[in-house]
């Protein structure tokens, strides 16, 4: 069912609930993941769709998140609408935002590039931007193309927190910590590193 339909039977909504119905906006932003769904944020973005219902900037960024995490968009429509929402919205958290879209579509080579440069902070960027990349780097839609990534995670991670500083450290243990669903080898390859460890644990 296309996220559209799910909303029309809930549209007085707004009027008597409004925080329920920005909960119901963030859900119709979150749930969007096939094609048919995410030009329906597209459409919503151009102000063809759900008119009474504002996209703030967080939610349009959502959207346009959305659009990029989405294979069979084509990238020049990506690319459209991100540069018209960095002309839009000018703030950090804006600047954040096109880190994080821009990363999502990164090619191989890019990719390895990227990783090399999450390795080791050389302090020249916030570690804010630093981790809108990481974020996007590591994006739910491109497990299969993250896979080898995953183990140099492990492989590094100790030498993270050991030559970075703690925010830094951090940041790339929750932005770049596996989000595969290979549960059994994130236990066994943390536990290994917990063992073998010989320094102290804060």
């Amino acid at each position: 069912m296309c996220i559209r339909d799910r909303y029309m039977g809930n549209q007085s909504l707004e009027a008597k609930n409004v925080n329920r119905s920005n909960l119901l906006r963030d859900k119709l932003i979150e749930f969007a993941r096939d094609k048919q769904n995410v030009e329906f944020l597209i459409q919503w973005l151009d102000g063809q769709q759900l008119k009474g219902i504002e996209l703030g900037a967080n939610s349009r960024w959502a959207c346009i998140v959305k659009i990029f995490q989405n294979k069979e968009i084509e990238q020049s429509t990506k690319d459209n609408y991100l540069q018209k929402e960095a002309e839009r919205d000018r703030s950090d958290f804006g600047l954040r935002a096109k880190y994080r879209c821009e990363t999502i579509v990164v090619s191989k080579d890019q990719r390895k590039t990227l990783w090399s440069s999450f390795l080791k902070s050389d302090g020249k960027e916030s570690v804010k931007n630093v981790e809108a990349r990481m974020s996007g780097f590591n994006d739910e839609n491109h497990v299969d193309e993250l896979q080898e990534y995953y183990e140099l995670f492990f492989q590094n991670l100790v030498q993270i927190f050991e030559n970075n500083h703690k925010e830094y450290a951090l940041g790339f243990f929750r932005n770049l910590f596996p989000c595969d669903d290979n549960v059994e080898r994130n236990l066994r390859k943390t536990q290994e590193i917990l063992d073998s460890y010989k320094g102290d644990i804060q």
